[in-house]
């Protein structure tokens, strides 16, 4: 099985978009996908009460540029509130609250190859935010799958085979995308287990490159590549 950078050699085009629910500071792999493929469009978030403003996001990305930045507002993605953000289920705000909410559009360039991108990141419930995206017809070509955890993730983006229906292992996330339609063509996903063969975090996706811990990613997890299989 290829490693990740030998895989993007021969299959650069994943699309333009990334999604990455539950992010916080977890910016390893944005180098690494900004001059390997052709993702130009990186969105983050995380609903932890602390911004990621211009200073912050800067220290998170060192080895990138930010030319330009702005704080973006419910409007500008189709809605009224930051309300809107949030998946209307009860425990969806048992950490994180709309009166907390906030976003920025960063408009980045890699010194390196001078490519140029955009990096999203909400401080808002991810499974709300991939809804209302959709909806403003943003629809993610790669979704990165983490279970970070950290006593504040309402309910799991892997998902379970063994779950009950509503529970937190039935990953809403995965049934969203299923049920309209939006399945993203790649899932980079934490690799569980280095000695055993891992399941696959959603149906129908194969894994296709070996497992990568890149630089800045949190606790070094190992993540791979994984393809939806049409």
């Amino acid at each position: 099985m290829d490693n990740l950078v030998e895989y993007l050699e021969r299959n650069s085009d994943l699309g333009k978009t990334m999604f990455y629910p539950g992010s916080y500071e977890d910016f390893g792999m944005i180098e690494t996908f900004v001059e390997e493929s052709s993702i130009d469009c990186f969105i983050f978030m995380d609903y932890i009460d602390q911004r990621f403003d211009f200073p912050r996001v800067s220290r998170c990305m060192p080895n990138m540029r930010i030319r330009n930045w702005r704080e973006l507002q419910p409007q500008d993605f189709g809605v009224q509130t930051w309300d809107d953000f949030w998946y209307d289920h009860p425990q969806s705000r048992d950490f994180g609250q709309p009166e907390n909410a906030y976003a920025y559009v960063y408009d980045c360039i890699s010194p390196r190859s001078r490519k140029e991108f955009k990096l999203y990141y909400f401080g808002t419930d991810a499974i709300g935010t991939y809804e209302v995206l959709f909806h403003h017809g943003i629809i993610p070509d790669v979704i990165l799958i983490q279970d970070h955890g950290f006593g504040g993730q309402w309910q799991q983006y892997k998902y379970d085979v063994n779950s009950e229906p509503g529970s937190y292992g039935d990953s809403f996330l995965y049934q969203f995308a299923l049920n309209h339609d939006c399945l993203p063509k790649y899932l980079f996903s934490q690799h569980w287990d280095d000695e055993h063969e891992t399941p696959t975090p959603w149906p129908g996706y194969v894994q296709v490159t070996e497992p990568v811990a890149l630089g800045g990613d949190m606790h070094t997890f190992k993540r791979s590549l994984y393809k939806r299989v049409d």
